[in-house]
């Protein structure tokens, strides 16, 4: 057995657990689902999910990076303790509003920002 064949198979071992790892944080606890490079352009060699309408791009080679999820803040705070609650980053920043600013940290290292919008009300017609 050439050395090659094992370190290529490493690399496939590492693809495996990135995939559960990434499958276990945005389906599992975020409930998104995963998206794949035909059907919303995600780049070769890193994972997609989609999450409240917002494909998120993410795996173990991307740098680090930000991205912004516009939530209500009631989903906002549920998401954060659902992530808090199995043992994942949660930060939480006060904000003008009196709610925090709360900010997932996925497996990668990428930050996902979760943006609150307001709901409307049925008054304000």
């Amino acid at each position: 057995m050439s050395a090659h064949l094992s370190t290529e198979h490493h690399k496939t071992l590492n693809s495996a657990r990135h995939l559960a790892v990434a499958h276990t944080f945005y389906c599992e606890t975020l409930n998104g689902r995963r998206v794949w490079r035909g059907a919303d352009r995600c780049p070769s060699n890193q994972l997609c999910f989609r999450l409240a309408g917002t494909v998120i791009v993410t795996g173990p080679t991307r740098r680090r990076a930000r991205v912004e999820l516009a939530l209500h803040p009631e989903v906002a705070e549920a998401l954060a303790e659902r992530c808090w609650d199995r043992g994942y980053t949660v930060r939480a920043r006060r904000v003008d509003s009196g709610r925090p600013r709360l900010t997932l940290i996925d497996p990668f290292g990428l930050e996902i920002i979760l943006k609150p919008i307001p709901r409307v009300s049925a008054n304000a017609a």
